[in-house]
């Protein structure tokens, strides 16, 4: 019951389900606003600690600019 409860939370913070008391849990759609907002603020926060990194290590803008370039270009979903 715990190990449900947990998922289901997990689901719902993630921004996948919806739970309403006394209605049960919805699947949310792929184009949810709420999913995209979250996945908005994890892409942020990854390039904030790209950002940051790269400053410490005295790394040029552009040169981040291309390394995230060349990523984009050899990452496919």
């Amino acid at each position: 019951m715990i190990t449900t409860t947990r998922a289901y939370n997990d689901l719902e913070e993630q921004g996948f389900i919806a739970s309403m008391q006394g209605r049960g849990s919805v699947v949310l759609s792929k184009d949810n606003q709420i999913l995209k907002e979250q996945y908005l603020i994890r892409v942020e926060e990854g390039l904030l600690t790209a950002v940051e990194t790269a400053k410490r290590i005295d790394m040029r803008e552009q040169e981040l600019h291309d390394m995230i370039t060349s990523l984009w270009k050899e990452t496919e979903l």
